[in-house]
């Protein structure tokens, strides 16, 4: 309707009303103290071109988010060419299920995708869920949500179900996180480089996730963890500060081998952080783990958040995470800068 109405004016300005179309604010004033070819060239020219512009500004505002839902399907397009289905809720993430040689079955992970596109390579961010979750759990809430889509860095959400991360005859869940940081390596255009990698996760995915490093330091040049079981399975803990062991863990004689704290020696080098809550079952355990890092030579960046083993703390924290580990991955070197 705009438009529309300025087409009649221009055919016949002399003709204008004050009241019809929208006028700024200071036309009225600027009217009456403009002589009449003045007034004229004023309604040829410069209003139309104000109302351009601001034609402009709306275009911008509103294809911006559609370049970014564009620029995820492109990504979810190219991802689903290797096999499987690929979907793009929108904003910057990618949901899909693909088949895994290693699984020897289907399995669903997602997707971060950074919403400022990168000439070059991407740092990457391995996050692994806790047990009772899932690949979406940190996208379907709101407030944890709002903080991935800050990110600068690609984030791979791997779908663990209750296999611990451990290669086991549930599944060989360890192995398949690899495989899957390979296969998204090229279509999501991520670093060479594996100082550029990180890996993260929250309690069962904080348990995963330190083993992954430690089987895997040439992969990886950063862990972060929140509530992590990191010093599991072992018997010695009192019950209100452990866990039931999972039947998948297999006999009690093996349990030593699968607990992260028999090999932190291959962290050297590592940047490390992880917090826990004050009244979380695991706090000893964090405890532990900082305990023999530290007296192994490491420096290693751990906080007691307020409360227990719950999602609430995981929330709070994961900012502070995501912060550190973009941070550590970000190569602040001569040869970044080249």
């Amino acid at each position: 309707m705009t438009i529309a109405g300025l087409g009649r004016r221009r055919q016949q300005p002399t003709t204008y009303q004050e009241t019809s179309g929208p006028t700024p604010k200071l036309l009225p004033a600027l009217r009456r103290e403009l002589p009449g070819p003045r007034r004229d060239l004023w309604y040829r020219m410069v209003l139309p071109m104000s109302l351009n512009l601001k034609l402009a500004v709306l275009t911008v505002v509103i294809t911006f988010p559609v370049l970014c839902a564009s620029r995820t399907d492109e990504m979810a397009s190219t991802i689903a060419q290797s096999g499987g289905l690929c979907s793009s809720p929108g904003d910057t993430f990618i949901q899909c299920t693909q088949f895994s040689p290693v699984l020897g079955k289907d399995e669903s992970f997602a997707v971060h995708l950074p919403s400022q596109s990168s000439r070059g390579e991407y740092c990457a961010i391995l996050v692994l869920h806790g047990a009772g979750r899932n690949s979406l759990t940190l996208i379907s809430n709101p407030d944890t949500r709002s903080v991935l889509e800050q990110s600068g860095c690609v984030i791979i959400f791997p779908n663990g179900r209750s296999s611990w991360w451990l290669d086991t005859a549930y599944g060989k869940y360890q192995s398949y996180v690899i495989e899957l940081l390979d296969r998204l390596r090229v279509p999501l255009h991520l670093s060479s480089d594996s100082r550029r990698y990180a890996v993260a996760g929250w309690s069962m995915g904080g348990f995963g996730s330190l083993r992954l490093i430690e089987r895997y330091p040439e992969r990886f040049a950063a862990w972060a963890g929140l509530l992590t079981l990191a010093d599991f399975p072992n018997p010695a803990y009192p019950a209100a500060e452990n866990y039931t062991v999972p039947e998948l863990f297999g006999p009690p004689g093996r349990w030593p081998e699968l607990n992260p704290m028999a090999q932190v020696e291959k962290l050297r080098g590592k940047s490390l952080w992880f917090t826990t809550g004050s009244a979380a079952f695991d706090l000893r355990m964090n405890e532990s783990l900082d305990r023999k890092l530290t007296g192994l030579g490491m420096s290693p960046e751990f906080h007691v958040s307020p409360g227990g083993h719950e999602f609430r703390v995981v929330a709070e924290n994961l900012q502070g995470l995501l912060r550190f580990l973009e941070s550590e991955t970000s190569l602040k070197s001569e040869t970044d800068h080249r």
